[in-house]
């Protein structure tokens, strides 16, 4: 194992474990079990969400966006020059740059079935309880103790920081009346509305505000009509 691996990996492995046992959670799935055509564009996502598309739902989409397809991470991202602007740091530099505008689809994926699906997307995408969070924090500290042995202590503290901040920035919001099932993740860096629609995975991005809810909306109108446009 190569010392980026451990470093990125392990927090993960952890936090995924730290929902427990999702054997009791079928009494609420909901009954929408069916295939969807929206893999059939994990290598072509920019002919599904589509300019057009977006500006069915979203009338303030400049003519002139910049479209980027990347076939890795079987996504689409729309972008566009906006008012808002993000403060960077480098040492004791500090400048202000231009925040652009953007929409997107990302990471679309076929599962094995959906109902399995369903399962797994509602035992992941979920709020962890304090207890749940104070146990996965504990559980991390164990297991990075194990894995990086041979690390300096600098890598065991970026991991270790890595770690803790990706536990305590769990937290998802139950979306529903949209797929099969959907949680919105308003993490600053990417917020993204993670998508269930039959037996296919994918997230809708959309950061065009601060107001995070803005962002939601707009993701939860774009996943509606990415669904809609592939029944």
């Amino acid at each position: 194992m190569t010392t980026k691996n451990t470093l990125l990996w392990l927090p993960l492995a952890v936090l995924l474990g730290a929902c427990g046992d999702n054997s009791g959670s079928a009494a609420s799935l909901s009954v929408m079990h069916s295939a969807s055509c929206i893999a059939d564009y994990a290598q072509r996502a920019c002919d599904l969400l589509t300019p057009e598309l977006v500006a069915g739902v979203y009338v303030d989409l400049p003519d002139d966006v910049n479209s980027e397809e990347t076939a890795a991470t079987r996504s689409c991202q729309h972008s566009w020059p906006g008012e808002r602007t993000q403060l960077l740091k480098a040492g004791n530099i500090e400048m202000e740059v231009p925040l652009r505008n953007r929409v997107g689809i990302s990471w679309i994926e076929k599962k094995k079935d959906a109902e399995s699906a369903e399962a797994w997307f509602r035992h992941v995408y979920r709020t962890l309880s304090a207890e749940e969070k104070a146990a996965t924090l504990a559980a991390l500290d164990k297991e990075l103790e194990k894995q990086t042995a041979g690390l300096s202590e600098v890598q065991k503290e970026l991991a270790g920081s890595f770690g803790r901040d990706l536990i305590n920035a769990n937290r998802y919001e139950t979306i529903e009346g949209v797929g099969t099932a959907a949680a919105w993740d308003a993490n600053p860096l990417s917020p993204t509305l993670k998508v269930l629609s039959g037996d296919t995975e994918f997230g809708i991005e959309a950061d065009i505000s601060a107001d995070s809810s803005v962002n939601r909306d707009l993701a939860i109108a774009l996943a509606r009509a990415v669904i809609a446009a592939c029944p």
